[in-house]
């Protein structure tokens, strides 16, 4: 769950990004500059990037700012304690898939309604439209596509009653307009519709519903969604009127405010070529206004969208490193062996511990600290008492890992204590050492 929890926050985090730009802009980014900036937003709602997490801790090891980089993410939650055929879970764990399981139903039935309500509203509109026969058209069609560079199998259907044009599907797009025999504006709402398959748009309206039912949870991906739905139609409006002169410009608006008097399909995975009124103004200005975008435009809109995705996937390092212990089945565990439940683990008792080869499994850093709670935190060489801090000290164990010339290795076990705010460690005595003929970590 907690996973669900850092991709909601990766994604809300940038959409926050967007809003203050939107907001605080001196000059308005470009229709198409905020529709990818949409769309990466989308990315991280929907997509965990657990191995760039990985990745960045790698590279933050490496650097003398590590433990500034690092924001607790030497924190290892334990899910169980195996030995032989025993299996000792963590309590802490056991409520997170509680939680899970709660999500999940309620996405599951959010997921339902949903599809029902698309499929509802396919068969409806199939049951008023027909086929496009005529070969003009299906000339025309073919033709638009060959210019956009779009292989896939297009469908036409003209609808009997009066609509909004859209298009759904995404392998094998499917277009409702009414029948016309004005030949510019059926060549209009051709293009515009070209333009959303192109950008395979109705994927992203697919992974944008999917995104509302994983987060459901979450406010801000409602708003993300009508973010997109707006922003998808205005930079398709963008892409439309590139090259047109202004009396083009001006029949394609007169065309948007023609379709604010159609019916309108409330279908939630669709591209539809006008909306409401206030959203129509908009596009008329967006329509009579926008102009061609430079080259020296187009690479800033890319250095701003690769600048804030990277910084924004920082984010990654929130996410929780979940593992099993696992102790070898040819270590006897005495009958006294005692459990203690943490909030992030089950481990040892310390009395038990230091015999049985608990700490070889858990060597995370060369030296390490691990507190009674189960977090484990990176010792940084020569940190010393800093004598402008108050010190807080946690109690817990200092570990060092030293791998020896013949392949093996050794582990000293101290009992220490952890300065909480500085980092400080202050080792008091030896708890174990354990010597491995061959390293296992």
């Amino acid at each position: 769950m907690e996973y669900i929890f850092v991709m909601s926050l990766s994604g809300s985090l940038l959409l926050v990004c967007f809003l203050l730009l939107e907001r605080t802009g001196a000059k308005p980014l470009p229709h198409s500059t905020q529709y990818m900036l949409l769309k990466v937003a989308l990315f991280y709602f929907a997509v965990p990037l657990v191995p760039l997490g990985k990745f960045y801790r790698e590279i933050a090891s490496k650097l003398p700012i590590r433990k500034i980089l690092e924001v607790q993410t030497g924190r290892i939650e334990f899910k169980e304690f195996v030995h032989e055929d025993s299996s000792y879970p963590n309590a802490a764990y056991m409520r997170i898939l509680l939680i899970t399981g709660i999500w999940l139903m309620v996405c599951l039935c959010i997921l339902a309604v949903k599809l029902v309500r698309y499929q509802k509203a396919r068969r409806e509109m199939l049951s008023v439209s027909v086929r496009c026969l005529e070969k003009a058209d299906i000339v025309l069609l073919k033709g638009m596509k060959a210019g956009h560079g779009i292989k896939r199998k297009i469908r036409l259907y003209y609808c009997k009653e009066a609509l909004i044009p859209f298009t759904i599907g995404i392998f094998i797009p499917v277009i409702f307009m009414q029948e016309t025999k004005d030949a510019v504006h059926k060549r209009l709402i051709l293009e515009h519709e070209l333009v959303h398959i192109k950008r395979n748009d109705m994927f992203v309206k697919v992974m944008l519903e999917f995104v509302c039912c994983v987060h459901w949870f979450n406010p801000l991906v409602y708003l993300l969604k009508n973010k997109i739905n707006q922003v998808a139609e205005l930079s398709c409006d963008e892409k439309v009127v590139e090259d047109m002169s202004d009396t083009g410009r001006s029949v394609y608006a007169h065309l948007i405010v023609a379709n604010m008097k159609q019916g309108y399909l409330s279908s939630q995975i669709c591209s539809a070529l006008s909306q409401d009124g206030e959203a129509a103004k908009e596009r008329v200005m967006v329509i009579m206004k926008s102009k061609k975008r430079t080259r020296a435009g187009k690479l800033l809109a890319a250095a701003l969208i690769l600048t804030l995705g990277m910084l924004n996937s920082l984010t990654v390092l929130a996410y929780p490193q979940v593992t099993t212990i696992t102790l070898s089945e040819d270590i006897a565990l005495p009958g006294d062996w005692a459990f203690q439940e943490g909030n992030d683990a089950v481990f040892v008792s310390e009395e038990r511990a230091g015999g049985y080869g608990m700490e070889s499994v858990t060597v995370l850093y060369e030296k390490q600290f691990a507190d009674e709670a189960g977090n484990i935190y990176p010792v940084e060489e020569g940190i010393a008492p800093q004598s402008i801090c108050s010190h807080s000290y946690v109690n817990g164990t200092y570990q060092e890992h030293v791998k020896n010339s013949d392949g093996g290795c050794t582990v000293y076990i101290y009992n220490a204590q952890r300065c909480k705010y500085c980092g400080a460690i202050v080792l008091n005595s030896l708890k174990s050492t354990t010597i491995n003929t061959v390293c296992p970590h």
